[in-house]
């Protein structure tokens, strides 16, 4: 919540740092950069750090590093590196689409040379670099996925020092909670509690931005719905609640403006193009992956943590193509309005939707 102040103090550019041992709910300390930087009319990127759960991912032998750190160093500091640490390529492949929907400018690997080679002379790919000439040819062939979808501003109090964090603290969890197939997947213990926690579970789609209280008033204009949280002031058009009742008030609101309504509690983006009005939805599954295979595709996944969920248009489809799913087990099922969409294990699934004109 504090992205406001480096831009306010001079930083040209705003960067979130995500990945297991880095972040917890990462969708929402996205949503607080973007709205801090839409407010800054200022670039922001995300910084995936592969450490966590164990370890960090490295294919590159100690010789050739560009960190200049002995190995010892780093066992002694019980975060060694190695091709078999860090997370899951299933988290990172996730980490990297999410990014891409989530209107980010740039992504940025800390371990990145490293991580994507299995020999920098030979330039051979290792299983992390599969995953990133994946995400480069989904952006060659989808080079506008929209913007983001998000309707609503979460005004957040600008004031410095910052003021209590307790109304925030709340908000995020009463919106970051398991669904029933997330409760019967985290009781399977399949999966690394880090990595599921962080791009967690929500009982909404993405669809706000946190906006601090100073912001311009054009940048209000941009918002459907501005709801004050805690001490904020921001704008005349926002409304406020009592503190006991502001996350009820902004999942009903998501729910109100959000153009699809969904069954699960996958993390779930909306994306709107407006060069054809077409909806561009990602969805996330955070269960059933652990980082393994590591010279095949990084992760050892459990088939049986497959999440379904039903997307119900509030519109008549005209039509709905997957533009990239994963694992196999992913993909969609149109009946009428609705989009049964299956997600595998630790997997992602990225859907275009056409509205029929009227």
């Amino acid at each position: 919540l504090a992205w406001h102040i480096f831009y306010k103090w001079g930083a040209g550019y705003g960067l979130a740092e995500v990945g297991p041992w880095a972040s917890q709910q990462s969708q929402f300390v996205i949503a607080s950069l973007r709205g801090a930087a839409k407010a800054a009319g200022k670039p922001w990127g995300v910084f995936f750090a592969p450490w966590g759960p164990e370890g960090c991912t490295s294919f590159i032998p100690e010789s050739d590093w560009s960190w200049s750190c002995p190995r010892k160093m780093l066992d002694a500091s019980s975060w060694p590196v190695g091709p078999e640490l860090g997370c899951s390529s299933a988290m990172q492949r996730r980490i990297f689409f999410h990014a891409y929907l989530s209107g980010a400018r740039t992504l940025h690997e800390e371990w990145g040379a490293e991580g994507n080679l299995t020999d920098w002379d030979k330039g051979t790919l290792s299983s992390y670099g599969l995953v990133t000439r994946d995400l480069l040819d989904f952006q060659e062939a989808n080079p506008d996925v929209g913007e983001p979808f998000t309707p609503i501003a979460l005004v957040l109090d600008a004031r410095i020092p910052p003021p209590d964090p307790g109304p925030w603290d709340k908000i995020v969890t009463t919106l970051y909670q398991h669904g029933p197939a997330d409760a019967a997947n985290a009781a399977r213990k399949k999966t690394p509690e880090a990595e599921a926690n962080c791009y967690g579970p929500c009982v909404i789609p993405e669809v706000f931005d946190v906006v601090p209280s100073d912001a311009a008033a054009d940048v209000w204009t941009r918002y459907k719905e501005v709801i004050k949280i805690g001490s904020a002031e921001g704008p005349a058009s926002a409304k406020p609640s009592a503190e006991d009742r502001v996350a009820d008030r902004i999942i009903a609101a998501a729910r109100e403006l959000s153009p699809f309504g969904h069954t699960s509690h996958m993390p779930m983006q909306i994306n709107h193009r407006a060069a054809d009005n077409a909806w561009i939805i990602g969805l996330y599954n955070p269960w059933g992956a652990v980082r393994g295979d590591v010279y095949g595709i990084g992760s050892v996944l459990d088939s049986a943590s497959t999440q379904q969920d039903v997307l119900h248009a509030k519109f008549a489809v005209k039509s709905a193509r997957v533009l990239c799913a994963w694992p196999e087990e992913s993909g969609i099922e149109v009946r009428g309005n609705d989009l049964h969409a299956a997600v595998g294990p630790g997997g992602m699934l990225i859907v275009e939707v056409r509205a029929k004109k009227l």
